[in-house]
């Protein structure tokens, strides 16, 4: 079943399940909710985000649109830093983190 995740990716999900929460400290998940954003340097290789981001530009310098938000699950399937970036990275562990803390974060309402 792990056959072809990257060991960066097992590491990330053995850490969370260790953790019992997710990748992320408390601090960085309350960072998260106060400020909209946080910065986890070294999380992600740094050639699959140049790979990432180079591919974002090209798809984006061939069309109309101007900005990354238009890029879709369909590129996944195009791109291998994509692809793994999305799929086998600590991405969806952080993700599903932030996702599940949204439940108790204080509202804005």
């Amino acid at each position: 079943r792990l056959a072809g995740m990257s060991a960066a990716f097992i590491a990330c999900w053995v850490a969370a399940a260790a953790a019992g929460s997710g990748p992320l400290s408390d601090a960085q998940v309350s960072a998260y909710h106060r400020d909209g954003a946080i910065v986890v340097r070294g999380l992600l290789p740094k050639d699959d985000v140049r790979a990432a981001m180079d591919y974002g530009s090209q798809r984006i310098a061939k069309s109309k649109f101007s900005s990354y938000d238009k890029l879709s699950f369909h590129d996944l399937q195009k791109s291998d830093a994509l692809r793994r970036l999305a799929l086998h990275s600590c991405v969806p562990a952080i993700v599903a983190q932030l996702m599940e803390s949204e439940r108790g974060a204080p509202s804005d309402e």
